[in-house]
């Protein structure tokens, strides 16, 4: 599921609220908005220093929206939910770049972005499986609710991570000389 099951879930979502299934297409649209105006955002303000609070920030914000979707009683509504949550996952596509440059070890980013992609691409095609697979059995709203549910268990795990610095040993608070 995830990021992958996003487009699946969007068709299925607005015949739940009552729109056509093209209007998914639209709830893309409106999420793809939102993330290039996020994106274009976070360029003004965005550090290598905050890039890991934006990313879980965003991440939970993302989440956020998505779940809002379950509730959403119009197209009109979940249109702002969808511009939300693009507005969120923006950012975060620009923080993981932004990470990727930072930690990537020297000579081996276009490795480590070639790598990124190609897992990125693979994990949302195993998501829009998944996504597929498991649609008769829960529906639009468990479907949302699952993939919101994702995005919170990554900044969970992302929060965890950053407790634990390169020597192994939990650290109360973030990695230093970040």
């Amino acid at each position: 599921m995830g990021f992958g099951g996003i487009a699946v879930t969007a068709v299925l979502l607005a015949e739940h609220i009552g729109a056509a299934p093209s209007a998914g297409g639209r709830l893309l649209v409106a999420m793809a908005v939102g993330s290039l105006i996020g994106s274009l955002a976070s360029s003004r303000w965005l550090t290598p220093r905050h890039a890991e609070p934006v990313m879980l920030a965003g991440l939970v914000a993302f989440g956020a929206a998505l779940a809002a979707l379950a509730v959403t009683p119009s197209v009109a509504w979940a249109t702002a939910a969808c511009v939300t949550a693009g507005l969120s996952e923006g950012p975060v596509f620009a923080a993981t770049l932004m990470l990727r440059q930072r930690e990537a070890p020297p000579g081996r980013l276009g490795q480590v972005n070639t790598t990124a992609g190609s897992l990125k691409i693979a994990a949302s095609a195993v998501g829009a499986a998944l996504t597929a697979a498991s649609a008769a059995a829960i529906g639009p709203v468990g479907l949302v609710l699952a993939i919101a549910a994702f995005q919170f268990a990554g900044a969970g795990a992302g929060f965890l991570l950053l407790r634990v610095p390169a020597g192994g040993k939990p650290v109360d608070g973030a990695r230093s000389g970040s």
